[in-house]
């Protein structure tokens, strides 16, 4: 086609349809299957490749992307992978003594 499909909801957006000769071959249809708003464009690329819609030089499915963050109670540094949840990672907690647990108490 040469112009938009006539009321397609915006709530699909985005949306690629895939053709060869002339037959649809594949739709995408937001971007949900392929990492949602933190999709890249790799994940794209892997996504159209498994669909052989496009050949890539990717060998594997790319890892999530890491992000670093700084825990505002304690000032550390910690690396996670986008859509894991606090408490995914295998840091061990910080271990409070009784001082520490005594000078939270008297508002230090």
């Amino acid at each position: 086609g040469v112009g938009p499909v006539e009321n397609f909801p915006d709530k699909n957006l985005p949306a690629l349809f895939m053709y060869h000769e002339g037959s649809m071959q594949h739709q995408l249809v937001t971007l949900n299957s392929v990492g949602g708003r933190a999709m890249r464009p790799v994940d794209l690329e892997w996504h159209l490749s498994t669909l052989h819609v496009l050949s890539t030089h990717l060998e594997t499915k790319p890892p999530p992307p890491t992000f670093k963050l700084q825990n505002a109670n304690t000032g550390r540094r910690v690396e996670r992978r986008s859509g894991e949840l606090a408490g995914d990672d295998d840091a061990e907690e910080p271990e409070y003594g009784d001082d520490d647990l005594e000078e939270y108490a008297n508002g230090a």
